[in-house]
């Protein structure tokens, strides 16, 4: 089947190319769709569709700029465009360099889609057959399907056959991700690192006549992992030297500037392509429990790494428990969780780590958007401040974590305006009577009780548990809601009323806080609103 992601802005667009014809019945499989170019970019690193349908034009990046993108990662996607009548020209100089065909949007019906569609699917298939039997080729399908070298004996030429035996030197690199979940936990949570992928690939090859190693052929297994597969230029008997010379040319690798992403795990024995492949599905906790350890870390497979670590510690607490928990307002678990997420990335137990951290978020999950005090009208976002941590990063992921418990307990704290001292209270109120005022700030919050901006922040973070400019956000935000749910008042019109002077800023602070746009708020709380 020929995998194919469909790209256009407009959602009816989409929803008509999807149902245009039986992609499945003509030899074609859907992998996705998307409306702007990140999107499309995430879903073309994910699944490597074969072929593209974009609109030629897209938010943020034209169609050229796409091209010029995807074909930098592979040479042989192909890219139908659908173009406008005013993008006719456009389109031509897009075919100039390097997209397939193009179809106006007003000749758009299945006859002329299957027209373009068919051919090119018949020259893929031959084009792919063609491919199907390169060395490069041959290594992946011998890691991914454990094909027997056998196989390819009467469908290479014998040098290249030779080549697909021979023992190698294999190192996994593998890019720090959030945990998977992290999607289903974060609306239009976006964890790209698609440039990087990139640079990794060029760093494979660039690095290896540097530190004594040749390159043979390298491939993504996954979204995490990369596999180089290498020679020495000077064999040695010495296990040492190996080990030496894969190790410095693997902390070579990784050590993209500015980055801190790419781990790397080698095998200082030579081995087959097939032996190396059930000896990497053997071994998946070593690289996931490699992962939680800071900086770029470099580590041997040895023969003692194995998947027998005892996962029953990791399940001493239950996602109703943590929920009970805050709803208590005792904490004791959900902090007894942020340690054990703390200590599982000290023991490197990757296990515990992802338990701990799934738990402690969807736990916090059922109480997002919820007010949880009264009197200062304080939702709990478990969203807010998210952007500002670097969760790929288990420390980080530590930190975002501790700091989401200690919102949970100042939010739960029923903290009425008497709890406060009295400067606090009086900035409380000042803001709270003021949020509408383009000019408040921290600045004229400590000018009106008499006080200096430093000494009220800091008193202010002590008391009540978030930053003074950050109370000032949320108490636009949480107005900014409540007109939200109840008036169809222009995004722009709201933003001015609480306070923000470009609809632009308070959108992105609005995303910080709540986790989505104030457009998709706005629509979710109409379709609750429906369906309640």
């Amino acid at each position: 089947m020929i995998k194919v992601l469909l790209v256009d802005d407009e959602s009816m667009a989409l929803e008509y190319l999807k149902n245009l014809t039986d992609w499945e019945g003509n030899g074609f499989e859907l992998i996705g769709t998307a409306r702007d170019f990140d999107t499309a970019m995430r879903l073309f690193h994910r699944y490597r569709p074969d072929l593209i349908l974009s609109d030629v034009r897209m938010p943020g990046r034209t169609g050229l700029d796409f091209i010029a993108e995807i074909r930098q990662i592979d040479a042989n996607v192909r890219v139908l465009f659908l173009s406008g009548y005013e993008d006719f020209e456009y389109a031509r100089r897009a075919i100039h360099l390097g997209a397939d065909d193009y179809i106006l949007k007003s000749d758009l019906n299945e006859e002329s889609l299957l027209s373009r569609l068919l051919p090119l699917r018949e020259k893929m298939i031959r084009e792919a057959e063609m491919r199907k039997y390169s060395v490069q080729s041959a290594f992946e399908d011998l890691f991914q399907r454990n094909l027997d070298e056998r196989y390819f004996s009467k469908l290479m030429s014998p040098g290249d056959y030779i080549k697909i035996t021979r023992k190698y030197y294999c190192i996994i690199f593998t890019i720090r991700h959030a945990p998977d979940f992290m999607h289903e936990i974060f609306r239009d949570y976006s964890d790209s690192c698609y440039d990087l992928e990139d640079e990794l690939k060029r760093r494979v090859i660039a690095k290896a006549d540097e530190c004594g190693c040749r390159f043979i052929a390298g491939f993504s297994i996954n979204q995490r992992d990369y596999l180089a597969v290498m020679d020495l230029k000077q064999p040695t008997a010495s296990e040492t030297k190996i080990a030496e010379c894969l190790r410095e040319y693997a902390a070579a690798v990784c050590r993209v500037p500015d980055r801190n992403r790419i781990c790397a795990f080698y095998l200082s024995r030579s081995c087959s392509i097939r032996h190396f492949s059930r000896y990497y599905r053997e071994n998946q906790l070593t690289i996931l429990s490699g992962s939680l350890r800071r900086g770029c870390y470099v580590g041997e497979f040895t023969a003692s790494d194995s998947l027998g670590k005892d996962c029953a510690d990791a399940k001493r607490v239950t996602e109703e428990e943590l929920v009970q928990d805050i709803r208590s307002k005792s904490f004791t678990k959900c902090m007894d969780c942020v340690r054990m997420v703390e200590r599982s990335i000290e023991e490197s137990d990757s296990v515990a780590y992802l338990w701990y951290v799934k738990i402690l978020l969807r736990a916090m999950l059922v109480f997002d958007g919820e007010v949880l005090n009264a009197e200062l009208r304080m939702h709990f976002s478990v969203y807010e401040h998210s952007e500002e941590y670097h969760l790929y990063v288990a420390e980080e992921m530590a930190a975002f974590l501790k700091k989401k418990v200690e919102a949970l307990k100042s939010a739960c704290a029923g903290e009425t305006y008497a709890r406060y001292s009295p400067n606090i209270s009086k900035a409380i109120r000042y803001i709270r009577d003021h949020y509408q005022s383009p000019d408040l700030s921290a600045a004229v919050v400590a000018g009106h009780i008499s006080l200096s901006e430093s000494w009220l922040s800091t008193k202010f973070r002590e008391e009540v548990g978030v930053g003074l400019t950050d109370y000032i956000n949320m108490t636009r935000i949480e107005a900014a809601r409540r007109i939200l749910q109840t008036t169809d008042d222009m995004i722009y019109e709201i933003a001015e009323r609480c306070g923000f002077t470009s609809s632009q800023y308070f959108s992105k602070v609005f995303k910080s806080i709540v986790g989505i746009t104030p457009n998709r708020y706005r629509k979710e709380q109409a379709s609750h609103g429906e369906a309640t």
